[in-house]
């Protein structure tokens, strides 16, 4: 389902603050302003109602020094911890404890030193496996597409289109990553062939369709120019099979396909063996199948199996809102607008937008109010749940 976009929420921004045609503030700034509102609105949400935002997380534990587990890389704030004694039936809610008292009867938890894992304290807490951790993750931060690549193509002797209306470029280095991008033709001597047409498909590195449809039987003069601007949200998947392989950052896919518009997108592999898995900016084009990437991988991984996508997204990032943010989307733009309109020191807006602010986080501390009307009981999980004591329950 379509929500609120990055470019949608920078103009409302710039509506708000009244900076639609000014260079006072630049799309990146606006960007930081719109993470920053996203990271409150959560906050604002959560503690509204905590049954927005939860996510779960089942483990084991071994013995000391084995009783430690890592948070999820997206960790932002916990709910709490369920132990189940090895059943899925008795559950009992884990309690914070101080590390003084970690070696009390009885089990409890906390945070280890390095602010990336929880331990599991207390005389044999292994003997209470399973756990399951609630928790709500951070934000992920918007983040703008990257641009799609705009190239120069040098005219060759024999450029033109064919009895197919197909326009051939002997030095075009098309591939798939320039569909839905533009080609632009001028000084080519025919005023049916000069203009910008949307690049439909990819018949090979020479040729391309273009729409609206090129004429037949066309040659480019010596003076043509050619150029391409590449789609910026252009995203594909392909097959990675056969011989397929990764050596010190340099992917060989023979499905990739891949021309000079791929440059500074990103390749996320899904292969067999995981330590060739994740995403990787394409920083050099050297064939249709061979691109070097970064981070590099040392070594070489052999024949590889799975998937392989192209996209535009920086890693970890978003280009909209999810369906809760997207019923308060105006919530961003005003607490973006609200910085601008302090930096131009335009008090009346500000205090404008703080109405509209207040007004939106009062929609938002309703959740709770709305919550506490409905018929309340008890929270069932995976059984009933029972108060902490050193004999597990009661």
């Amino acid at each position: 389902m379509a929500t609120t976009t990055l470019d949608e929420l920078i103009e409302q921004t710039r509506q708000k603050a009244n900076v639609v045609d000014s260079n006072f503030v630049l799309d990146p700034e606006i960007i930081s302003y719109l993470n920053e509102a996203r990271k409150q609105f959560r906050e604002l949400v959560v503690t509204a109602d905590d049954s927005y935002y939860q996510d779960s997380l089942d483990f084991s534990i071994g013995g000391q020094p084995l009783n430690i587990q890592a948070l999820p890389s997206t960790f932002w704030k916990m709910r709490g911890l369920d132990a189940f004694a090895g059943d899925s039936v008795r559950q009992r809610e884990i309690l914070a404890r101080e590390f003084r008292n970690r070696f009390d009867p009885g089990i409890g938890y906390y945070f280890g030193g390095d602010g990336n894992s929880i331990v599991i304290s207390g005389q044999s807490p292994e003997q209470a496996n399973p756990f399951r951790l609630y928790w709500t993750p951070k934000p992920l931060p918007l983040a703008a597409l990257v641009p799609g690549v705009t190239r120069s193509i040098a005219h060759t002797a024999g450029d033109g289109t064919n009895a197919g209306a197909e326009l051939i470029v002997a030095l075009g280095q098309f591939s798939a990553a320039d569909v839905g991008g533009t080609i632009t033709l001028a000084s080519s001597g025919s005023t049916t062939l000069d203009g910008t047409r949307t690049i439909l498909s990819v018949v090979n590195g020479t040729t391309i369709v273009g729409l609206p449809a090129f004429p037949v039987g066309e040659l480019c003069a010596v003076e043509t120019t050619i150029t391409v601007v590449s789609p910026s949200n252009h995203a594909r998947t392909f097959a990675v099979a056969g011989g397929d392989n990764q050596s010190s950052g340099y992917w060989s896919l023979a499905n990739g396909n891949f021309g000079p518009a791929d440059v500074g997108a990103y390749l996320t592999t899904a292969v067999t063996g995981t330590a060739y898995d994740g995403t990787f900016q394409i920083v050099e084009i050297v064939s249709g199948t061979l691109v070097r990437v970064t981070p590099a991988i040392p070594g070489s991984s052999g024949a590889l199996a799975g998937t392989a996508s192209i996209s535009r997204q920086p890693p970890d990032t978003e280009s909209s809102l999810d369906l809760t943010e997207d019923n308060f989307s105006e919530y961003f733009s005003v607490r973006a607008a609200m910085v601008i309109a302090r930096k131009k020191r335009q008090d009346t807006l500000v205090a404008q937008l703080a109405g509209e602010r207040a007004a939106i986080e009062d929609r938002i501390a309703a959740l709770s109010r709305m919550r506490q009307s409905e018929p309340q009981q008890a929270p069932i999980l995976w059984g009933r749940r029972g108060r902490q004591t050193d004999d597990f329950e009661v």
